[in-house]
């Protein structure tokens, strides 16, 4: 068999086929690496920007936890003390109005209304 391949490469039309097959594997093997460069070169970019991206993430999560750091430091404690401030005028507030209403003075009915609650009270239907 190999002496068949050897005998048809010695004619003319053998030594076109043979250097045909020759550039034809030469092509596929210069394509072949080619295409292993591109894939190394893609790999390597593609490992450069996520390295980059990487180091963004990292980069805002610290500013992210610095940023929380100095809320609940300064922002916080503020926030709470006027909160507490809030809710303690409201206690007051409402301490005075369940004061008044439990007191003998709003529980009085002979009190005179004005005239425009008598009014209402009529167009409400309701007794004076």
């Amino acid at each position: 068999m190999i002496m068949t391949i050897w005998t048809f490469l010695g004619t003319p039309l053998g030594r076109v086929v043979g250097i045909a097959t020759l550039v034809g594997v030469l092509f596929v093997a210069a394509w072949g690496a080619l295409k292993i460069h591109d894939a190394g070169v893609r790999r390597e970019a593609l490992l450069e920007f996520n390295k980059k991206q990487m180091e963004q993430v990292l980069k805002e999560q610290q500013e992210q936890k610095q940023r929380w750091e100095n809320f609940e430091q300064n922002v916080l404690p503020k926030l709470f003390e006027n909160i507490s401030k809030e809710i303690q005028d409201t206690q007051k507030k409402v301490d005075g109005v369940e004061a008044y209403l439990n007191s003998p003075d709003a529980n009085k009915n002979d009190r005179p209304s004005s005239e425009l609650l008598k009014e209402v009270l009529r167009r409400l239907g309701a007794p004076e």
